[in-house]
């Protein structure tokens, strides 16, 4: 018991940093706070790191936060336990998920940024490059997904513009001036096509033409000069 005893003094719960105590029973550690248990073999140094490494591969992102969360309690520049929080806030299994940046878009988020720049300040100099690449990394993640949000809005702006311009063309055919009776509002609606105006418009400009042309062709007749004269001295 003694042992036991020695042992709790330097184990903390790793969910809400209560004092845990053991329970003999179950024979295992449990925390007065918040309820949560731990086996014994939890707690052994050599081996956190292993079931955490376990359990994010297995995408069990809680149980890897806790174990990662209580070996940065005891080491806070644990380079694996820093890199392994980054994963578990990225909903990631493995670093190799950072690679696509369909997927590495998804996974950028404040959360992330925070535990990217927490591990930087935290960690052993020889690690601080490889965490300075990742922020890199996701910081490019940032402007791809600016650019695909700009093509999106362009696309858009193309397709609003290009709908506009159907419409147009299919409303060109149904083009009306609408004509009311103002004696008779009851009376039905004249409707009266822009072709068929510019029709009535050629016409009339070709009846004139052809009018002009007579009278000017009349003019220049020599038998109609000669009959208008006689008429005139009659």
């Amino acid at each position: 018991m003694v042992e036991n005893t020695s042992n709790i003094k330097k184990h903390t719960c790793p969910t809400c940093g209560g004092q845990l105590i053991v329970n003999e029973v179950r024979k295992m550690y449990e925390c007065p706070f918040c309820g949560v248990t731990f086996d014994y073999e939890y707690f052994r140094e050599d081996d956190v790191l292993e079931r955490a490494s376990r359990a994010i591969r297995a995408g069990e992102f809680q149980s890897a936060k806790d174990a990662y969360e209580f070996m940065l309690a005891k080491e806070p520049s644990n380079f694996e336990a820093l890199r392994g929080m980054i994963l578990v806030y990225a909903g990631a299994r493995s670093t190799a998920e950072f690679a696509d940046p369909k997927k590495l878009k998804t996974k950028n988020t404040p959360a992330v940024d925070e535990k990217i720049q927490y591990a930087i300040e935290h960690c052993l100099p020889e690690h601080q490059s490889y965490f300075s690449k990742m922020k890199e990394l996701f910081d490019a993640a940032d402007v791809y997904e600016e650019g695909l949000n700009t093509n999106k809005d362009l696309r858009s702006d193309q397709k609003r513009e290009y709908s506009e311009m159907q419409r147009m063309e299919d409303k060109k055919g149904e083009l009306f001036f609408h004509v009311n009776d103002p004696q008779d509002p009851a009376a039905d609606m004249i409707k009266i096509h822009p072709r068929s105006i510019a029709g009535m418009l050629i016409g009339l400009y070709v009846f004139y033409a052809i009018f002009v042309l007579l009278i000017f062709g009349a003019m220049k007749n020599p038998y109609t000069k000669t009959t208008s004269e006689k008429t005139r001295s009659t």
